[in-house]
């Protein structure tokens, strides 16, 4: 899946099955941290409620980064692919409701 990864930013060096990351497309890149961080916090809890994947929230340097956990014998690449289109949706639903909100 080309450019999948544009709209994260790794947070930190990956260490053992833990990666923080964000989701900051481009239209959040310049955003205060704030609201940067509000939609870090509704991207988990939308992904929580659907209950296809689970991850976590943390803080990093002071802003709210999304905490992906990968310890599974079990997990393949496919698996994290996945992820990233969950991710990439459910963060454009944000933002969309953002949107229709203002």
């Amino acid at each position: 899946m080309p450019g999948r990864g544009e709209d994260f930013e790794v947070w930190g060096e990956a260490q053992s099955a833990v990666c923080c990351a964000r989701f900051l497309p481009g239209e959040l890149r310049d955003a205060p941290g704030p609201l940067q961080d509000e939609v870090q916090q509704r991207v988990q809890q939308r992904i929580e409620r659907d209950g296809r994947a689970w991850l976590a929230t943390t803080v990093l340097r002071g802003r709210r980064v999304l905490r992906i956990d990968v310890n599974s014998v079990l997990t393949r690449a496919g698996h994290v692919d996945e992820l990233l289109v969950l991710l990439q949706r459910e963060g454009a639903a944000v933002l969309a409701e953002r949107s229709v909100s203002r």
